[in-house]
């Protein structure tokens, strides 16, 4: 029986010498700022990732509608804050925020069945705390954006007292585990988002139990659509939708579909060489020779 849940993987290009992928037939692309990568002492917030949207889908697709590799389903960063910096053209960021009301900045805002929308003009920060389901898209369907984002400890540690956000994010604090964090995540991101380019390639579906597994590595939890039907139809649910169950659910997805299954019973691995390996990328050799930093390898 097992056999049939087996996932399919496509033969995987040496890609992890790259510093940007491109996807969706070149519409879409994310380049890499490797050189951020273990700089644990910098005056100003260092972003680990740009990402290139090409313009929203125009009427009568519904404007929120993905139309790029880069616009992620809502999920929560179990462990870090998220600090974006918008470079040109307009973001539309998408939050389920009743356990989190006050925490987010109040400018350019809506809110309508518990989904709050804001829109960030071009050099503007946002920064999603830590455990804050959200996503985020293209808000022009005339313009591309372009946007910049990295990670950090959580700062301040979210709360029921509202909390403006802060002008000067964690980002800016000089932290070995800042330097670790950005390490972790551009592991996940060339692994999640080459896997992503490979099986395109070979038409080939994506495998729900590898995504598990390596989301497992990142701490980053999937939110289901049931529970987002079940937080817009039920208000009085939603702040333990959000601070317990969604949480807790995309835990347990990611230990049991991506561990168990993926990684004890089908041997997949959180990361690949073809996909990351420290050797091959532009971070510098005397960070990459410190574990304390950089932390664990890649799987063989």
């Amino acid at each position: 029986m097992l056999k049939y849940l087996a996932p399919r993987f496509p033969p995987r290009t040496v890609a992890s010498h790259l510093t940007t992928i491109t996807l969706d037939n070149g519409r879409s692309k994310l380049i890499f700022n490797d050189s951020q990568i273990g700089h644990v002492a910098k005056a100003k917030p260092s972003y680990l990732v740009t990402n290139h949207l090409p313009p929203a889908p125009p009427p009568p697709t519904h404007p929120d509608t993905p139309n790029s590799s880069l616009c992620p389903p809502f999920h929560i960063h179990l462990k870090e804050d998220e600090t974006f910096h918008v470079l040109s053209g307009q973001a539309k960021f998408l939050f389920l925020d009743q356990y989190h009301r006050g925490f987010i900045a109040s400018k350019n805002t809506s809110t309508k069945n518990g989904i709050t929308t804001q829109i960030a003009q071009p050099d503007t920060t946002v920064t999603i705390p830590k455990g804050q389901i959200h996503t985020f898209r293209n808000a022009s369907t005339t313009d591309p954006l372009i946007i910049e984002f990295g990670f950090s400890p959580p700062y301040p540690p979210p709360s029921n007292t509202p909390t403006p956000t802060p002008t000067c994010t964690s980002l800016t604090r000089p932290n070995t585990q800042k330097a670790q964090i950005h390490a972790k995540m551009h592991r996940f991101f060339r692994n999640t988002q080459l896997y992503r380019s490979d099986c395109t390639t070979n038409q080939i579906p994506r495998s729900l139990i590898q995504v598990l597994l390596f989301n497992h590595d990142a701490d980053v939890a999937l939110v289901p659509n049931f529970l987002l039907g079940l937080h817009r139809r039920y208000p009085v649910l939603r702040g333990v939708i959000e601070q317990f169950i969604a949480p807790g659910m995309g835990r347990v997805m990611n230990v049991f579909g991506g561990v168990v299954l993926g990684k004890w019973v089908f041997g997949l691995r959180g990361s690949y060489k073809e996909y990351y390996n420290l050797e091959q990328t532009h971070i510098s050799p005397k960070v990459r020779s410190n574990p304390g930093v950089l932390g664990d390898k890649p799987d063989k």
